[in-house]
């Protein structure tokens, strides 16, 4: 993960001390970062990180527009600032820092009233953009709960001390006698009651008030200059780490006078040091110490604070009990891991959606035309478009030669060290030409060989797809888990394609135009991912490449991603094959003769289309999902890989068993709407089809989303090669006698088979008893949907004679509704608890209405009746409105009435 920090603030004030604790236990072996600040002082520090120079304050209003800085920061994945201002158009994942709320509770103490406005505005944008915000004390998150109305996103920090305290014994003590102040001028830290106290005290000891330079303001000299007149106080500026140290070690004790602070590192170092603390009794000082550790008094009172310096002895021995309460190791791990957490829920949560679309998008551009696709060309057509690009599949099964899988794990292996990704990245790239050629020299021997017969100029036209997977980046994108650039992209491309059908297909003689128009749009969408490239890579040296180790791990891995590719395939194929005779198909109002092995592969396409778009959204979150898994098995999170999968195994069931059973429930009333009519065939065949919803999403978790992401390739391969040889055996048997139904059947038996063998796999590694304990909830809602869903369809809507399309329309939300309610009744965890959580806020915003409408309708009649009366009157009707009493108005009124008597 890349992450920037403003470390502008650096050597300044709090925010400066608590970043500098950040950046000395930072892990820069695990993340590559980027600091905003003075390169000067940053340098000094030796963090083997790349620094931005900007000397800017990080609290002006310039930084908080400054847009060149803005590009920096977009540049990495997320930022940090010590601070609460995250600057204008920052669109990367931010945290920031509130150590106190002193512009929101002390407006009193404030100077520049139309600057601290100005603050407040800030800091409400900043909380609302903000994914975690960080404070100091328990009273700081109390206070901001309550302003800002929401505390999920705050983490306590309990700060602890920077390095150079790690040493202070080697500090010989000498006690002296005076007291230290550190801080500012500002009103807050009530420095004029401490100036005050000590001169009424007529204590023996000085006061050495030590500032910060860069934390001082114009005023803040002429105040100097009058505090510097008295002899007993002395002002100590830009003291280094060691004179800081031994000041505070040799004072007779601490005073911090403060009225408001969020959180004093003053004491934990004085804590560090064993010097005695006078401290104001103030919330937050009081999470530090307790009061037998520390002598409190009241801020306000200025008569206490003087006694407590008249009967002041100081001791050579000062004990705490609380001594490891603060660290800054604990600080830094906790923003770290905040980074970690909100990234990976970010990164599933967006990327999910992303993949979903672009998954759907592939699936659904031809899925989108079929209704006219299949009406214009007819299911023989179809048939033939199948039959011709399964063929150039093998092809371009070659070409990719296990690259695909294994170059999107090598990505993201890598997806924090840009320069080895770029080598990696071009590594790929040019080792995949070779397979590709091989490829494509095939097909034109085998073209000009007059091998494929008839379907030789379908074949033709799909070598240019073959030809394009060379430049087939998509695992670039995913690897980095940047799947919005890949949907965007295709969803311009395919949106083009769509237009294109409509206006290009007019009969069923333009089956070659839907191929070309087809090949170009796969074409156009990798070509479209190269233009993204120059910002996501650097240059590398061509000497630096090394090939060999990515040929021998692609072909290590071609035979199973061979065998699954094939596997897809292969039932389209054997009912080309092994299909025989003609048969007589309709198209609108003509009847032609067609093959009948034609027909059956153009019913198997269409009901394929419908099974892969709802597969489309299972398979997208596993493809997040497997990204996201081969992350954390790197960094050796083996039990997060386990409880993704977990996860991923109550979405597959949550979202796939409706979508099966619901195919089965209305596959009779969908068919003749989407594809219209004599595809009376594939309602059947979806009916068969549908259970392959549940087999493929949990082999794709088992297989892809733990097996290869924990480098159990061998396993993979062996599950996938017994299903394929048993899909292979079964159509060779079924496919002659029934066709496309013989395919299906075959497909799910083998997809069984491996299920059944990758869990045997797995059952010492994941515990099945998790996934069983709540998918059977989502099974018997299932059945329970589908059971009324079909009874509705036969025994009522057909009986009545309701059309198919006003089927469908009835149908689908009475399916969700009964699928949800009995989720509900069976009290499923997220559906219950969600449910409960909305109706409590309907409820809620219910009763708010109400009371509003019920104030309204008081005021309202009270105003109608008051329009006759006095002045006084009109008071007394208003103030019932605020339980005002009237007796207490009238007297009011009364008196000023007798005394405007008098004056006269």
């Amino acid at each position: 993960m890349r992450i920037i920090i403003d470390a502008r603030s650096i050597n300044r004030g709090g925010a400066g001390t608590l970043l500098l604790g950040v950046l000395e236990n930072l892990d820069f072996t695990k993340n590559e970062y980027g600091l905003i600040g003075d390169r000067n002082e940053l340098e000094k520090l030796n963090l083997p990180c790349k620094i931005i120079h900007n000397t800017s304050r990080s609290h002006s209003f310039g930084s908080f527009l400054n847009h060149s800085l803005v590009k920096v920061i977009n540049d990495y994945d997320c930022f940090f600032t010590p601070t609460y201002i995250i600057p204008v158009g920052v669109k990367i994942n931010s945290y920031c820092v509130f150590p106190d709320t002193l512009f929101f509770d002390k407006r009193k103490f404030s100077q520049r009233r139309f600057t601290d406005f100005l603050k407040r505005r800030v800091a409400k944008r900043s909380y609302r953009l903000a994914k975690r915000v960080f404070t100091l004390s328990e009273f700081s998150k109390n206070r901001i709960s309550k302003i800002f109305k929401n505390d999920k996103k705050l983490v306590v920090l309990k700060p602890g001390l920077c390095k150079v305290f790690d040493n202070v014994d080697v500090i010989h003590k000498e006690t002296k006698n005076y007291f230290a102040f550190i801080g500012s001028f500002k009103r807050h830290k009530n420095l004029n009651s401490l100036l005050l106290a000590m001169e009424k005290s007529g204590t023996q000891n000085d006061l050495h008030i030590i500032v910060q330079h860069k934390n001082l303001r114009k005023k803040d000299y002429r105040r100097l200059k009058q505090i510097q007149k008295n002899q007993k106080i002395k002002i100590l500026e830009n003291l280094t780490s060691e004179e800081y140290i031994r000041e505070i070690k040799n004072a007779s004790a601490l005073i911090q006078p403060s009225i408001y602070e969020g959180f004093a590192y003053p004491l934990i170092e004085a804590k560090k040091l064993g010097t005695p603390i006078i401290a104001s009794n103030i919330e937050s000082n009081k999470e530090i110490f307790s009061d037998d550790e520390v002598k409190y008094f009241d801020p306000n009172n200025i008569e206490e604070l003087t006694q407590i310096l008249k009967e002041f002895e100081h001791k050579d021995s000062f004990e705490f009990k609380k001594q490891n309460e603060f660290s800054n190791i604990e600080v830094t791990k906790k923003i770290v891991s905040s980074f970690e957490l909100t990234e990976k829920d970010t990164h599933v949560k967006r990327n999910f959606v992303f993949n979903v679309i672009y998954q759907l998008l592939v699936v659904i551009t031809p899925l989108v035309t079929i209704p006219y696709i299949s009406r214009i060309l007819g299911a023989s057509n179809m048939g033939q478009f199948s039959f011709a690009y399964t063929l150039s599949f093998y092809f371009i099964i070659f070409g990719y030669l296990g690259f695909q899988q294994y170059a999107q794990r090598a990505i993201a292996e890598v997806k924090h060290d840009r320069e080895e990704q770029s080598r990696v990245f071009w590594q790929i790239v040019i080792v995949r030409l070779i397979p590709v050629s091989i490829s494509l020299l095939c097909l034109f021997t085998l073209y000009f060989l007059n091998v494929f017969g008839d379907y030789s100029k379908l074949i033709l036209i799909f070598s240019i797809i073959v030809g394009s997977t060379a430049l087939d980046i998509n695992f670039f994108f995913h690897g980095k888990e940047n799947f919005f650039t890949v949907m965007i992209l295709n969803l311009i491309i395919r949106v083009v394609f769509l237009v294109s059908v409509f206006l290009f297909v007019k009969t069923r003689y333009n089956l070659n135009t839907y191929a070309i128009l087809y090949s170009l749009m796969v074409l156009g969408g990798y070509l479209s991912m190269w233009v993204m490239l120059p910002t996501n890579l650097r240059k590398v040296k061509l000497k630096s490449l090394n090939f060999k180790k990515h040929m021998k791990t692609s072909l290590a891995l071609f035979l199973p991603v061979a065998a699954i590719s094939i596997y897809a395939i292969l039932d389209k194929t054997l009912i080309g094959l092994l299909v025989h005779g003609q048969a007589y198909q309709r198209i609108g109002y003509i009847t032609v003769i067609a093959n009948k092995s034609d027909l059956q592969n153009g019913y198997y396409y269409q009901a394929e289309k419908i099974i892969k778009a709802l597969l489309s959204v299972i398979l997208a979150y596993g493809a997040v999902m497997t990204t996201r898994n081969t992350i954390e098995y790197s960094n050796n999170r083996l039990g997060a890989v386990k409880k993704n999968v977990y996860k991923s195994f109550r979405f597959t069931f949550a979202a796939g068993v409706p979508m099966a059973l619901g195919t089965i429930a209305i596959s009779k009333c969908f068919v003749p709407v989407f594809f219209g009519q004599f595809y009376d065939e594939v309602a059947y065949l979806l009916m068969i089809y549908a259970p392959v919803i549940l087999l493929t999403g949990t082999s794709n978790i088992i297989g892809m989303q733990y097996l290869l992401p924990t480098k159990q390739d061998k396993k993979y391969s062996i599950s996938v090669l017994i299903g394929f040889a048993i899909n292979l055996g079964l159509n060779c048997l079924l496919i002659p006698f029934l066709g496309a139904r013989g395919a299906i059947i075959g497909t799910l038996i083998s997809e069984f088979s491996i299920v059944f063998i990758q869990l045997l796999y797995v059952t010492k590694e994941i515990e099945l008893g998790i996934i069983f304990k709540y998918i059977w909830r989502y099974l018997i809602a299932g059945v329970v949907m589908c059971l009324a869903c079909c009874g509705i369809y036969y025994f009522i809507l057909d009986i009545i004679g309701v059309k198919n399309l006003l089927d469908l329309i009835l149908l689908i939300p009475i399916g969700g509704l009964i699928y949800y309610l009995v989720l509900l009744i069976l009290k499923e965890k997220y559906i219950f608890k969600y449910t409960k959580l909305y109706l409590i806020k309907i409820g809620h915003f219910f009763k708010t209405a109400t009371n509003k409408t019920v104030v309204q309708a008081v005021s309202y009649f009270v105003t109608v009746n008051s329009t006759n009366s006095d002045h006084s009157n009109r008071s007394f009707q208003k103030s019932t409105v605020a339980n005002i009493k009237y007796d207490e108005l009238k007297k009011d009124q009364e008196k000023n009435e007798n005394g405007k008597r008098k004056r006269k």
